[in-house]
């Protein structure tokens, strides 16, 4: 299945482009997308142990499986005061 990753914050500008196209099996995890995503995207391989995945409503741990949406939202930590 095609997934698009969705950038936010220093994600997005290390990345250099707002979001990532990967082809996933029906049965991948949320940690083969994090996987993956270094792969397809080698800049980002330092924050990926600190990023979160979502879809629209929920965060994904690791163990899930990928939702159909075909959309996941890539959160890097956030700071501040």
């Amino acid at each position: 299945m095609k997934v698009v990753v969705q950038l936010f914050a220093v994600a997005r500008q290390v990345a250099a482009r707002p979001q990532i196209e990967l082809e996933l099996g029906d049965e991948a995890t949320v940690a083969d997308l994090r996987h993956k995503l270094g792969h397809a995207c080698p800049a980002l391989v330092a924050l990926l142990p600190t990023l979160m995945f979502a879809t629209e409503d929920q965060y994904l741990s690791d163990s899930q499986k990928v939702p159909r949406s075909r959309s996941v939202a890539c959160i890097p930590p956030v700071s501040g005061g």
